[in-house]
């Protein structure tokens, strides 16, 4: 009886694995043609873990799927720097520029700032439709019209600013402002040197101290703005302050604290951080500080006692106005230092359309520049001294 031959046969295998083989190289041939031609045109690849080194073509439009802020941050740079390039701007007509790093769930990105004096024969109309062509097909939104020098526009997505843009005449709204906060109120009551202050300074005053309550109600006697200078834990603690803010502190801990603190400091508009470098690196302390000043209508200065805090991030969550230190006056307690740091302050104003001190009220030497020698160098350099409220950021 003759033996039946299998149904495959090691040749017909053969011959099947080769098939699929070849399809399957088909397949991988399709997808990767596929991302080449998308990266040729500007696009997303799909398979990104293949591409991650390289760049779309510049100048090409993307279309955004799943957002990603840092990417979607550097479109809404390049879309508005081609638009205005486009249009005749160029460096010189840029009258104040600021990038600021902005972070939520974990994901950083940068929103640009820019102040545009446009020259002359350009009009916003002009820009404004260069800037429309420009963000076509990328996924981007312009929001704000633009009609009148002061107008800002903002190119965002769904709700996330990246790029906030104002429009001047060249010239006719060049002003620059610096602002100064006097920090550590309550220690002593240096009522005679609060009376010689230019009134636009502010007065922050730590709370729960013998002359904390004393020194808010003459500061604001004598219009100062008074701030309440809110203790926050630091890497390295020196003196752990009352109401002071910890990590390890729940949040209805938190919230209480403040609260208590505010209350602590009658007629306090704002709120800068007393230290605080390890608290203010906490995104959820941060947030937790953010709803109650939110609550209460008071802006928030952000000390910058690191540059990993995570305050204009949280104030820009709870739609909070806020502002950054840019200069501390009196590291060193040198008069001369410290007029070389009011200089500094100046200087930045001018950079970037606004600028903040922060000094020391116990600080002789501080108050003696500041009453001397701020005033002339202010005039000299063009800077208008201002209220900190004058140069706080809208919190959206």
């Amino acid at each position: 009886m003759k033996k039946s031959k299998p149904f495959f046969t090691f040749r017909t295998k053969l011959v099947i694995f080769f098939c699929l083989l070849f399809l399957l190289s088909l397949a991988v041939n399709y997808f990767i043609i596929r991302d080449m031609l998308a990266i040729r045109g500007g696009r997303q690849p799909r398979l990104s873990v293949l591409w991650k080194d390289v760049p779309l073509k510049e100048g090409a439009p993307e279309k955004v799927g799943a957002a990603d802020p840092k990417r979607l941050s550097l479109l809404a740079e390049g879309s508005v720097s081609e638009a205005l390039l486009a249009a005749g701007i160029t460096d010189g007509d840029i009258e104040s520029s600021y990038n600021e790093k902005l972070e939520k769930d974990g994901r950083e990105w940068i929103v640009y700032r820019r102040k545009i004096g446009l020259p002359a024969g350009i009009s916003r109309k002009a820009v404004l439709a260069g800037i429309m062509d420009k963000l076509q097909g990328t996924g981007l939104e312009l929001t704000g019209d633009g009609a009148k020098t002061g107008d800002m526009i903002v190119v965002g997505r769904q709700g996330l600013p990246l790029y906030y843009l104002e429009l001047a005449v060249k010239g006719s709204s060049k002003e620059y402002r610096a602002a100064v906060i006097l920090d550590d109120g309550g220690y002593t009551y240096p009522v005679d040197q609060l009376k010689k202050l230019n009134s636009r300074i502010a007065i922050s005053i730590i709370p729960g101290l013998p002359y904390s309550r004393k020194t808010a109600e003459k500061a604001h006697e004598l219009g100062l703005t008074v701030m309440l200078h809110q203790p926050m834990q630091a890497y390295k603690v020196k003196r752990m302050e009352k109401y002071s803010l910890l990590k390890s502190m729940k949040s209805d801990e938190i919230k209480k604290a403040v609260l208590a603190a505010v209350a602590e400091v009658p007629y306090a508009v704002g709120v800068n951080n007393h230290e605080g470098s390890m608290a203010t690196e906490d995104t959820r302390v941060m947030l937790d500080m953010m709803e109650v000043l939110a609550g209460k209508k008071l802006f928030f200065v952000d000390s910058m006692t690191t540059p990993k805090s995570a305050g204009a991030a949280a104030a820009r969550r709870k739609k909070l106005p806020f502002a950054r230190r840019n200069v501390f006056l009196d590291n060193e307690k040198d008069l001369k230092y410290i007029k070389g740091q009011i200089d500094e302050l100046l200087k930045d104003a001018k950079k970037y359309g606004s600028a903040v001190a922060i000094g020391h009220v116990q600080s002789k030497n501080t108050l003696a520049a500041l009453i001397d020698y701020l005033p002339a160098a202010a005039e000299r350099a063009g800077v208008r001294i201002v209220s900190v409220k004058e140069v706080l950021k809208p919190g959206y």
